[in-house]
């Protein structure tokens, strides 16, 4: 083992030496230095690309979108419980890390729970997210390969939408390019590398549960490469230590605490569960592919497999590697029925890895020169299927929810001893309470009368009035009408507020003796003031 820098630990960016025992530091390709700095104007390009980035995030956090479904019930979670009991197994079918809760229960406070409050912190990291992966990109490629991840990267709707929300999917995304930053960029002068990759992941491991993958195959990679050298091994082993404590504190505190069984009914199609084992991964690799591209997810494959194989011939084989390494990681753990793994917001922290492979596959050195000009399609077609709809849904952005507004009229018209009624994508009973039940108490978390899941029975009810509110979900607002007649046989409408996913009504008994044309004709006069309704 030679002295000096080249006994250091440090991972080179994707770059495998011949001699194994030999540590450098040189970037991902064998090219001169200069060959691998951007030129101004690709600089100018890539922060235009990463403002870009920020501005859609920013619009859409802006937008100020209801809670919805998990979202609200990670939200009530926060309400209802004190830093320490957010330790046990959360209500409502939800897992989340102990870290990403205790930053958004800090900030809640004693407030209500408000859209640009708890979102603040998934803001910051999507902006995070976005910086850290531009300078991995920076430092792994050249200009056209770095613009291409980039790109990728700034416009997938999937990271997009699933980083603007209370759920811990977006500091997944964040957990991984921080990852990243070990294994692109040269770091001659120092040597303590191993030490700081071991510690950040003890910290990591408790804000995003996927974060263990890549790090695991971040530091296999790291000790494989050092073999036979005494010091740097050493080191490499001193690294897991801080990293391994963690772990075992996160599953003391929360992993080993018996969880809700209906997340495994829930994610069963994303575990072998006996399922044919080449089918099942095959079938689960593809959606990985399609999910942060839907429709196109062949494109980013054959992106992905270009970018592998050209970084393998061109000896830069670390970073294919470790991304095999995660994969495999992931299978490995839904084999033991521990994670999940398929194509879905669960494993959109392996999207990153994707965008960093495909970048190199879009450059066009990539594909065999005999293609000419038509190299060119590949880029053009997975760059287009995707940012266009991500820029269509930042100027109107897909509604999950429309409650806050619902849960306004509520409090506002509210009368005395009227019990409320939540009901569920129109269904009339339900054995378990989701999200959706839960949209309403995000704004409303205790009415005076009590509130009520599923469909009331008139005829049961003590009080002369009570309300009906609704999120429809996947339902049809007919679906909802014909669930609501039952009640229109003893009651009428006396008040109502819809909007496009939710809505309100103030139902009030009738005596038995009154005509039906009394019913109609209250009926017609609560939905024209329901054509008035109020903004938000």
């Amino acid at each position: 083992m030679t002295s000096g820098t080249q006994s250091s630990c440090n991972i080179p960016p994707c770059d495998v030496s011949v001699e194994p025992t030999k540590w450098t530091t040189t970037d991902l390709s064998h090219a001169s230095e200069a060959r691998l700095l951007m030129s101004v104007r690709g600089q100018i390009a890539l922060v235009a690309i990463v403002l870009c980035a920020i501005a859609l995030r920013a619009v859409l956090f802006f937008e100020r979108l209801s809670f919805w479904n998990d979202e609200a019930a990670i939200v009530i979670n926060l309400v209802d419980r004190d830093a320490r009991a957010l330790s046990a197994p959360l209500d409502y079918a939800q897992i989340a890390p102990l870290g990403f809760l205790l930053i958004h229960r800090v900030l809640l406070g004693t407030r209500p729970p408000d859209e640009y409050l708890l979102r603040a912190p998934d803001l910051a990291a999507a902006v995070l997210g976005v910086i850290i992966f531009a300078v991995v990109a920076k430092r792994a490629y050249s200009t056209p390969a770095a613009l291409f991840a980039v790109a990728l990267f700034a416009g997938c709707g999937r990271i997009l939408h699933n980083s603007i929300q209370v759920k811990q999917y977006g500091w997944d995304v964040l957990a991984s390019v921080i990852l990243m930053l070990f294994v692109a960029g040269p770091d001659r002068d120092r040597n303590d590398k191993p030490i700081t990759f071991g510690i950040l992941g003890a910290i990591l491991f408790w804000f995003s549960f996927p974060a263990v993958f890549a790090f695991a195959a971040i530091w296999l990679a790291m000790t494989l490469r050092i073999r036979g050298a005494v010091r740097p091994t050493l080191r490499c082993v001193a690294s897991l230590l801080p990293a391994a404590i963690s772990l075992s504190a996160l599953y003391r505190v929360t992993l080993a605490k018996p969880q809700d069984p209906y997340f495994l009914q829930y994610w069963a199609s994303a575990f072998p569960n006996g399922n044919n084992p080449v089918v099942w991964l095959g079938r689960q690799i593809y959606k990985l592919f399609d999910y942060p591209c839907p429709g196109a997810g062949f494109l980013l494959f054959a992106a992905v497999i270009a970018g592998a194989v050209w970084l393998w011939r061109d000896g830069r084989r670390t970073l294919v590697m470790i991304s095999i390494g995660i994969v495999a990681g992931n299978v490995l753990a839904a084999y033991l029925g521990r994670y999940p793994f398929t194509g879905s917001r669960v494993t959109i922290y392996f999207t990153p890895w994707l965008f960093l492979l495909a970048g190199a596959g879009l450059r066009r050195g990539s594909w065999p020169a005999v293609l000419g000009r038509w190299s060119y399609v590949l880029p053009m077609l997975l760059l287009t299927s995707m940012a266009a709809p991500t820029l269509a849904h930042a100027f109107n952005p897909p509604t999950q929810s429309t409650m806050r507004p619902v849960a306004g009229f509520v409090k506002t018209h509210y009368g005395k001893d009227q019990p409320i009624f939540l009901i569920a994508d129109g269904d009339q009973s339900r054995d378990r309470i989701t999200g959706r039940y839960l949209e309403f108490l995000c704004y409303w978390r205790s009415p005076p009368a009590g509130v009520v899941f599923g469909f009331p029975n008139a005829s049961t009810i003590p009080a002369t009035e009570f309300w009906v509110v609704y999120s429809r979900g996947n339902r049809s607002r007919a679906e909802i009408e014909s669930r609501l007649r039952p009640i229109e046989r003893e009651c009428l409408r006396a008040d109502e507020f819809r909007t496009e996913l939710a809505g309100a009504i103030l139902f009030r008994k009738m005596p038995p003796d009154s005509e039906p044309s009394d019913r109609y004709q209250s009926m017609n006069t609560a939905r024209l003031r329901e054509l008035s309704a109020e903004p938000e």
